[in-house]
């Protein structure tokens, strides 16, 4: 029998798991004022960009947090445990209200998983393709393998043993959300003015193009945030890093590309920079024969200047990628990918041996949002490999043709959501070893598991690595601590 895995503590576990903190001196501690960028929505099931997520992680207290050392420790949720890593029994804290003063109900956790499968959230995902819960299915809210035993007291059941459930709990995308809209589902409405768990609730409706205000909710039954009010502005990068220069915020979340050399003379230690999870991979058309053998993905690879493209058309927004697994996730390794190492010479005569480079047009395939250095990286292809190499939007589809930029997101800090969305479902090897680690409850073991696994992939590289997003923060002499995590700083520990 394996060993019950079981995850439980006192209150004092929701303590900040904060990966650093910076700090010099602050006086008035009581209102604060913030700059980011525009949060692409402020429902839960839908969040997947960096502002979004800094706003729900003040809005809301997830079910679990990752502690500084990667590992899982109860947050909202009392007590997770399973005596086989298949069947789980999440038990919630008791006398943990919404904002809107509802109690928080296992009902609540539930009906939002449902919600999210039935709609079609992007985070349904980690129900059906990471967690594997039984019968759980796009667009359906019927889930066998999902139960409501008491009012406090989920109970979850898995197509598979799974140890890393408790850590996936994490996840902002798998959060509770009130009755008051999972029964009229208006999702719009609650998405402009949501009501979470969190230690600070919104004050009045978000506003595009400005903000909002957060007011600490009195009614929090976790440890009191530093400050009573953080007004949120919604500002260009420029203007936030000249806000903070002025006097006229106290924290801003981006630093503008052309004063990224100035940073560290402008603020001093005031300053902090940060692994996102989020990260862009170079991939290849399945139906075009072009790329079929590994040997052309690895000269492709070998031909891409990462350091340059980041320190140039990306303005130091990312960081050169070296492995499939972003930073940021536990045990995340730099080196792990050896053709991407920019070696130009290797590229050109890996692609002499398999019988010389492609005659006719390559189509680059990217989105909209990703269109920062997608011609540059075409040009360094076309020079490298001596290609025809031409950008091409992308609206919707799959490319038939050709290569695509791939973006994915970490819902939660583990190799496995980072792994499985990108080769898994390609490569049975990969999956297996991903499966069998996933179920392993020693972290160590599940560690290697996944290096195995990654190992793989590069082998055949089927996804080229190209670079990570990292989030910068500057702050003023204000400012007492900064703390960081996952999902950058935290709001309710500004001091």
């Amino acid at each position: 029998m394996r060993t019950p895995l079981v995850i439980a503590a006192t209150l004092t576990t929701l303590a900040v798991a904060a990966t650093a903190t910076y700090g010099l001196t602050r006086g008035d501690s009581s209102a604060l004022t913030v700059g980011l960028g525009e949060p692409a929505t402020l429902l839960p099931g839908l969040v997947d960009d960096p502002a979004g997520r800094l706003v729900l992680s003040a809005l809301w207290t997830p079910l679990t947090e990752v502690d500084p050392s990667g590992r899982p420790a109860p947050a909202l949720a009392a007590s997770v445990t399973s005596p086989d890593q298949k069947t789980w029994t999440i038990r919630l804290r008791p006398g943990w209200r919404f904002h809107d003063g509802t109690a928080v109900t296992a009902r609540a956790v539930a009906g939002t998983w449902r919600a999210g499968l039935a709609e079609g959230w992007r985070g349904a995902t980690l129900l059906t393709d990471t967690l594997r819960i039984r019968g759980a299915r796009p667009g359906s809210a019927e889930v066998p393998g999902l139960r409501v035993a008491d009012e406090r007291t989920v109970e979850v059941t898995l197509d598979a043993p799974f140890a890393e459930l408790p850590l996936a709990l994490s996840a902002p995308a798998l959060q509770p959300l009130p009755e008051s809209v999972l029964s009229t589902r208006d999702w719009a409405g609650f998405a402009t003015h949501p009501v979470g768990t969190g230690p600070y609730r919104l004050d009045g409706a978000w506003q595009r193009g400005h903000g909002a205000t957060l007011r600490r909710f009195t009614g929090y039954a976790g440890p009191r945030s530093t400050a009573d009010r953080i007004d949120l502005r919604v500002l260009a990068p420029a203007a936030q890093y000249d806000g903070v220069r002025g006097g006229d915020l106290d924290l801003a979340t981006d630093v503008p590309p052309d004063r990224h050399a100035d940073v560290g003379t402008a603020f001093g230690a005031r300053y902090a920079t940060w692994p996102q999870g989020t990260a862009t991979y170079l991939g290849f058309a399945r139906t075009d024969r072009r790329f079929t053998d590994p040997g052309v993905r690895h000269a492709v690879s070998l031909a891409i200047d990462r350091a340059s493209l980041a320190a140039g058309p990306l303005g130091h927004q990312v960081s050169p990628s070296t492995a499939l697994v972003p930073p940021g996730v536990p045990g995340a390794r730099t080196g792990a990918c050896r053709a991407c190492q920019h070696d130009e010479v290797a590229a050109r005569t890996i692609l002499a041996q398999l019988g010389g480079a492609p005659a006719d047009p390559i189509h680059l395939w990217y989105r909209p949002a990703q269109s920062s250095g997608v011609a540059a990286l075409a040009d360094q292809l076309g020079h490298a490999l001596h290609l025809s190499v031409s950008p091409r939007p992308l609206h919707g589809g799959t490319p038939t043709d050709g290569m695509v930029l791939v973006e994915q997101t970490v819902p939660y800090p583990s190799a496995y959501p980072a792994l499985i969305p990108l080769v898994g479902r390609d490569q049975p090897e990969v999956r297996r070893w991903c499966a069998d680690a996933a179920r392993r409850s020693d972290p160590a073991d599940r560690l290697r598991g996944y290096r195995l696994a990654e190992n793989a992939a590069l082998r055949d590289l089927q996804l080229v690595p190209l670079w990570s997003r990292h989030g910068h923060a500057v702050w003023s002499p204000r400012v007492t601590t900064v703390p960081i995590d996952t999902y950058g700083p935290r709001l309710d520990r500004l001091g």
